[in-house]
């Protein structure tokens, strides 16, 4: 008999275990697979009799429960991808903020600062993109619910010296569900922008630091970047 602890297992260590069972192949001998629970958790027991390639089933069965377990809300109890109900949830007020960089060369800094890229007005162009993009959010991320956005703003910091062009994107709403991944996206089209505007100087240009800086709102609560006190939904 072969026994293996489940206790919180994660999704990476369930796959790691199902790659075990067929490579080994459990030197060929037929096994029956058992499910327990106990003050313990959950284990998976192994007997003989029946095909090893049940195991997939189960592997398959234990990663949909932790899906579950974990509050992975765009999973229903399938495993299949959904999109949240949020029928039920009430209006409220909510704000996200994002960031993210772009580091550039010196020639390129050069240009922006004085206006003399070919394409024109380079971070004017890079803020309406952003702000586009936000409205087209639930176009572009799959599971993303349409929100009324009330307030979208792009903002730069430039540090000349370093090359970097920071950018922030500020989103509100009176919605049931938030706009993190509104001001996300804001951030990513801006920064895609500015390199468009730009490659044809360099192409050496790496955007980085994209995150969430806050977000205010909603049943989770507010979050702010580095608080490892506040929710993380």
């Amino acid at each position: 008999m072969y026994v293996l602890s489940a206790r919180r297992r994660t999704c990476r260590q369930d796959l790691r275990f199902a790659r075990t069972c067929l490579k080994k192949n459990f030197c060929g001998i037929k096994y029956n697979i058992i499910q327990k629970s106990s003050a313990r958790g959950r284990r998976l027991i192994f007997v003989p009799g029946i095909m090893l390639s049940k195991i997939k089933n189960i592997i398959n069965i234990v990663i949909k429960e932790n899906a579950m377990e974990n509050k992975l809300t765009h999973f229903d109890e399938n495993g299949n991808a959904v999109m949240v109900d949020v029928s039920d949830k009430p209006v409220t007020h909510r704000t996200a903020i994002a960031t993210g960089a772009i580091q550039v060369g010196s020639e390129i800094m050069e240009h922006l600062t004085a206006g003399t890229v070919a394409k024109g007005d380079v971070l004017g162009v890079a803020r309406v993109a952003g702000i586009m993009s936000v409205k087209h959010t639930s176009d572009l991320v799959p599971m993303c619910h349409p929100l009324p956005v009330t307030k979208c703003a792009i903002d730069f910091e430039l540090e000349k010296e370093n090359g970097i062009i920071r950018t922030f994107c500020t989103v509100k709403t009176d919605g049931k569900t938030g706009v993190e991944m509104e001001a996300l996206t804001g951030v990513q089209v801006t920064l895609l922008t500015i390199y468009d505007m730009c490659k044809a100087i360099d192409k050496h240009m790496v955007m980085t630091n994209i995150h969430l800086v806050e977000k205010t709102g909603g049943k989770s609560g507010d979050f702010h970047f580095g608080d490892d006190s506040d929710s993380q939904k």
